[in-house]
């Protein structure tokens, strides 16, 4: 059986002191032991009994409801958190959504009915042109000079106008009294340009070279109340343009009117020469040339130049 010498006894005080005193100055706490079993121990030489010695000095030591007590509750209460002062657990990161920024709505996506392709559209059908009643050749009876001039009543002129884009050539082509023809034409009209035709000499306009001159059938022209029914056509006899003027002419006057012998102007060059809505005297506010007098008066029309009547 295990017997605790004298130097055993001291040992175990020398240890039992050192960690009193360790305690002491660790904890600033001292022991309820050291007040006195100690020295008390210490200084026996009697052998002490095992039971007795570890009762006596170990139990108050190392007991755990003592030491554990003893050492850690002043300090270290399980109540208490070391950490709680500075380190206290952060609360949850909540994220903050701005009102400021609004989100993008997504894209919808198109009707797929939106992006089916569509066939390409053809050519449109070509109709048949129908035949007209007058030519295709754009050009036109445009002025009527029916009543002569002022120095003479037989110095009629007429005025072709080209109203296409390129020119026409005239050779073969005719002026009809309905289908009388009283002058054939030769030469060409250039696009945009005016073709001067006068009776008998190419005096009746002195100042205005013609582009061709001719008798006009012996009488000429007819004058109020009669008219004329005009007509041009081209080599094929196919009518070009027409003035139906059967009652009577559209407008212009004789040496009756006021004034006199202004010509007969048509007031545009693309609506019917049939219509005789489409014709006007001249105002006089424009006129070009002049007659055959001695001395030379100038006309009330506008030979090889726009209609007075014409915006």
């Amino acid at each position: 059986m295990l017997q605790f010498t004298h130097n055993h006894v001291i040992s175990w005080g020398i240890a039992i002191i050192t960690l009193s005193l360790v305690t002491l100055f660790l904890f600033e706490d001292r022991p309820s032991f050291l007040a006195g079993s100690l020295p008390e121990a210490v200084g026996t030489s009697t052998p002490l009994k095992e039971n007795s010695l570890v009762t006596t000095l170990v139990t108050p030591i190392l007991s755990p409801s003592s030491l554990v007590t003893n050492l850690l509750s002043p300090t270290m209460s399980p109540s208490v958190t070391i950490v709680s002062p500075t380190m206290s657990p952060s609360p949850a990161v909540i994220p903050r959504i701005s009102t400021l920024i609004t989100p993008t709505p997504s894209r919808t996506p198109i009707p797929s009915s939106i992006l089916t392709p569509q066939p390409e559209a053809g050519p449109p059908p070509v109709s048949p042109t129908p035949t007209p009643a007058i030519g295709l050749a754009h050009v036109v009876i445009n002025e009527i000079a029916w009543a002569g001039t002022a120095n003479y009543s037989g110095d009629e002129w007429i005025e072709l106008y080209n109203t296409g884009s390129v020119a026409i050539n005239l050779d073969g082509w005719a002026l009809f009294e309905n289908e009388t023809r009283i002058i054939t034409l030769t030469g060409s009209i250039a696009a945009g340009a005016y073709y001067l035709i006068e009776r008998t000499d190419d005096t009746t306009i002195s100042n205005i070279p013609a582009n061709i001159h001719g008798s006009f059938g012996g009488s000429g022209l007819k004058n109020l109340p009669d008219g004329e029914n005009l007509m041009l056509r081209d080599t094929g006899g196919v009518i070009i343009d027409s003035v139906p003027c059967f009652g009577g002419w559209f407008a212009g006057t004789d040496s009756t009117g006021n004034p006199s012998y202004a010509s007969m102007e048509r007031i545009s060059a693309i609506l019917p020469g049939a219509d005789s809505s489409n014709w006007a005297t001249n105002t006089g506010l424009i006129t070009t040339g002049m007659d055959a007098g001695n001395p030379p008066q100038p006309l009330r029309g506008t030979p090889k130049f726009k209609n007075s009547v014409t915006p």
